[in-house]
């Protein structure tokens, strides 16, 4: 018998209500850039712009929606005994309606700035668990928002400082923040699933720094690409996506992907990820992802590489982005992102956190976990606040169980799959 260790630090606290804030700014940001096309007769854009709200928006209700509806109902029942929001959530009248009218990842962040304070001002296990449970949540579903709408909008928005060839400092900065946001939003998403692994430390800042460098010098490129495309083949840009996305859609499909409790549900991951893979690397299945992601990063390489050339022949003449000419514009953009794979090279290979704890009667997050499922299985329904017991101090017993597991659902699905998957 061992205590539960998922420790929900205070920091984490701290980053959420920023993240709330990061998120109505955003949205204050993305009317007013709306009502700027409109006022400047930019209609393509401004059609882009409301298709990338719309779709990001819906995408992320739906996977609130379903994931609030595909918990178990005992362990519903307890998560409400421990925040008081997720009371009214059992109704499923007011679920569907505040998912409707497109409020439900702000009834989410509620929910985890509510357990975080109780869990600062009074702190047990049973908080720190649904705390660091309802955080994962909405870590991944921001992760689905950044390379839904803020990859895209980056995108664009770097295609119009291209044809209205405006590369002043001011948009050059933006463009970096914007940029930097994005990279960021993937390295606090990897330090939350850090969480799930409670006989690990949390990653240090060098690890952390290293991880949002390779991410940084990987999608900038990538995005620099298609905006480059989108400013010399506007029309064939939307034709790229429809080509390359349903090929890494099938692609997800073949590494049997069981994220999702209903084969919908799984389509609707896998058409995610097709979009996430179009912009960066997102391990989707347990195993050695070495040769995974070589055959990832070989394609992605090879279709930079025509992106660029297109651009390259298909420019106006004389191009000059400010002092950058052209071809000191591919050399720039091909070597940041061959240095983003030596870095990402050496975060594997001497940062990334896959070293097991050798003390007796530790579970592993990667050996253990897939060799003795009951303790795995019990550790996860613990983090998903499934307790024994009226104890002070919530306890998991790891011996092995008479019967076999019964199958693992809803949010103790998730986190097993996506923890097995990145850590593997």
């Amino acid at each position: 018998m061992e205590e539960l260790p998922f420790i929900y630090p205070a920091s984490d606290c701290v980053w959420n209500l920023l993240g709330l804030g990061f998120c109505l700014a955003d949205v204050v940001l993305d009317v007013l850039l709306v009502v700027e096309f409109y006022q400047e007769g930019a209609y393509a854009c401004l059609g882009v712009m409301i298709f990338l709200l719309l779709l990001s928006s819906l995408l992320l209700q739906a996977f609130s929606f379903l994931w609030y509806n595909y918990g178990p109902t005992e362990q519903q029942r307890q998560l409400s005994s421990f925040v008081y929001i997720e009371k009214y959530l059992k109704n499923q009248s007011l679920l569907r309606t505040l998912h409707v009218l497109q409020l439900g990842i702000y009834f989410r962040f509620a929910a985890v700035l509510e357990i975080s304070v109780r869990n600062l001002k009074a702190r047990e296990p049973q908080k720190e668990s649904v705390a660091v449970y309802l955080n994962h949540d909405l870590s991944m579903l921001r992760l689905i928002e950044t390379f839904v709408e803020s990859a895209p909008q980056l995108a664009l928005m770097m295609c119009v400082m291209l044809l209205r060839d405006d590369l002043e400092i001011i948009t050059g900065l933006k463009t970096a923040a914007s940029l930097s946001a994005i990279a960021f939003s993937v390295l606090m998403y990897h330090r939350s699933l850090r969480s799930f692994l409670p006989n690990k430390a949390n990653q240090d800042w060098s690890s952390s720094l290293v991880y949002f460098l390779w991410n940084l010098l990987l999608i900038g490129p990538r995005l620099g690409a298609l905006a480059l495309f989108a400013s010399v083949e506007p029309c064939y840009t939307a034709a790229h996506f429809l080509v390359l996305w349903p090929v890494l859609v099938l692609w997800a499909w073949r590494q049997d992907t069981d994220f999702m409790d209903s084969q919908c549900g799984e389509w609707l991951y896998r058409a995610t990820v097709g979009v996430i893979w179009y912009f960066s690397w997102f391990n989707v299945s347990a195993g050695s992802t070495r040769n995974k992601s070589i055959i990832y990063h070989s394609l992605m390489s090879v279709d930079t590489a025509v992106l660029l050339t297109v651009w390259f022949f298909k420019k106006e003449e004389p191009f000059r982005l400010g002092p950058v000419s052209a071809p000191l514009l591919l050399v720039v953009i091909t070597s940041l992102y061959s240095l983003g794979i030596i870095v990402r090279i050496v975060y594997y290979g001497f940062f990334h956190p896959k070293d097991a704890i050798p003390a007796a009667k530790m579970i592993s997050d990667e050996v253990d976990f897939r060799s003795r499922p009951e303790a795995h299985n019990n550790l996860r329904a613990a983090a998903c606040m499934v307790y024994k017991g009226d104890s002070a101090h919530v306890v998991l017993d790891v011996q092995p169980a008479p019967t076999p597991p019964e199958p693992l659902k809803g949010p103790q699905k998730r986190m097993r799959r996506l923890v097995n998957n990145f850590y593997s």
